[in-house]
């Protein structure tokens, strides 16, 4: 029997497995762009709508900072960063001072289909209403971004196909 997704959408879903100390989340996506890079206006829909996720760490092999990486990356990269972004927010709403949280996302579409992607995130069951209010946040915002970039691609494509009137 296959496992049921926590959430699921006409762009992703989401199959979520939490441990003591870890959640592992398998996201699947359902749309064709795997990309940042495909959504051009992602630069300027962060900044407006949750700008610390620009500030945060990213350890990647050319050591590029996140802000300039989240122009180029895969969406389960930036869902990662979103929801280790929203996980510090909502322990900061709780009194907490020093907060750290770790994210790994993975993937290898050799084994996988295009589109899937394996994120670690290091809180566990003792964080689990943190963890349900940061993800559900995360999901809004990546619905939010994906449904902005489809209608400013369906724009653009409109406005490409307008014609110029001819002359006789």
């Amino acid at each position: 029997m296959a496992p049921i997704p926590v959430y699921s959408s006409d762009n992703f879903s989401l199959f979520i497995s939490q441990k003591e100390n870890t959640t592992s989340i398998k996201m699947q996506l359902h749309i064709s762009i795997l990309y940042t890079s495909d959504f051009p206006h992602t630069l300027f829909f962060l900044k407006e709508k949750l700008p610390g996720v620009l500030n945060t760490k990213c350890f990647n092999e050319r050591n590029i900072p996140f802000h300039h990486e989240v122009t180029q990356t895969e969406i389960g990269h930036l869902f990662e960063h979103v929801l280790l972004e929203y996980l510090c927010r909502e322990k900061l709403s709780r009194g907490n001072k020093s907060i750290v949280f770790n994210g790994l996302t993975n993937w290898n579409w050799h084994q996988d289909p295009k589109g899937v992607f394996h994120i670690t995130i290091d809180v566990g069951l003792e964080d689990k209403e943190i963890f349900e209010n940061a993800l559900e946040k995360s999901i809004f915002l990546i619905e939010s971004l994906i449904r902005e970039g489809e209608v400013q691609k369906n724009n653009l494509e409109e406005t490409n196909s307008l014609s110029l009137p001819t002359t006789s």
